[in-house]
């Protein structure tokens, strides 16, 4: 069975998704697979933009999706994920482009995943960052 969440959420640096982690907590314990889907707005400040997903329960599960800039429509990023439970970085992609699809995959601890998300853009100016990110256990 397939658990799906999606939702459009305005976050900042400290915003926690409740909702999702319910969800994926549920899927867990339930066996299931998940699937949740969000677009989420992120402050760029001279180029760089950070989002803190929080602790997600993971049991160990590979973590698989994908993420798909929408704006800024101009320039490239380099985008990776810090886990703070495993201390260290489990993904980095390069000339990450708007309007593109770039699939992930990496292994999260059996404790869970508590995940900084960073984005560099090629501009050192200040923007917001819209991003659709579909993720799966």
């Amino acid at each position: 069975m397939t658990t799906q969440v999606m939702e459009n959420v305005e976050v900042n640096d400290t915003m926690e998704i409740k909702k999702e982690h319910e969800a994926l907590l549920k899927a867990v314990l339930d066996k299931e697979s998940i699937s949740v889907g969000l677009e989420i707005s992120i402050n760029v400040r001279n180029g760089v933009g950070v989002y803190k997903t929080g602790w997600l329960p993971t049991f160990g599960a590979t973590v698989k999706g994908s993420i798909h800039i929408m704006e800024p429509q101009t320039g490239s990023w380099t985008v990776s994920v810090y886990d703070d439970v495993q201390k260290k970085e489990v993904y980095r992609q390069t000339d990450v482009l708007p309007n593109r699809d770039y699939r992930f995959q990496f292994p999260t601890s059996f404790w869970g995943i508590n995940a900084t998300i960073t984005g560099h853009w090629s501009k050192p100016e200040d923007t917001t960052m819209k991003v659709k990110v579909d993720v799966g256990l």
